[in-house]
């Protein structure tokens, strides 16, 4: 990557202003954004530049819903075999050779993965 050349004293970015909004002022000014960096748009629209690209899209609504018991169960029994699985995989990269116990912890995992995946949903 090149490294960029270092602006003049006069062109370095120095000052910083605050703009206080309401939330309502706020969503407001967000939906007109749509996505662009609000000093950029500022700077644009005052200093007479063009507005910028957006940098990102806008926001989509996230749903949230409650999850059954079961799936909670479910949920729960994944986070124990993420955490078993870290911890395997950490004893086995530290070591260039197999770990004998590792081969049971393995075996064992896998059947619990098994015994939680209700048999009509394997694929």
């Amino acid at each position: 990557m090149k490294a960029r050349k270092p602006k003049a004293e006069a062109d370095r970015r120095t000052v910083l202003q605050q703009v206080l909004f309401s939330p309502t002022e706020w969503a407001a000014v967000e939906a007109k954004l749509a996505g662009r960096s609000f000093p950029k748009v500022i700077r644009a629209l005052l200093l007479g530049g063009d507005l910028p690209a957006p940098s990102y899209r806008p926001a989509r609504k996230v749903v949230v819903r409650h999850c059954t018991e079961f799936e909670a169960e479910r949920l729960r029994l994944l986070g124990n075999f993420t955490s078993n699985l870290n911890q395997i995989a950490k004893a086995a990269n530290s070591t260039p050779r197999l770990i004998p116990s590792l081969l049971p912890a393995l075996v064992e995992l896998d059947r619990a993965v098994r015994r939680a995946i209700p048999p009509d949903t394997k694929p």
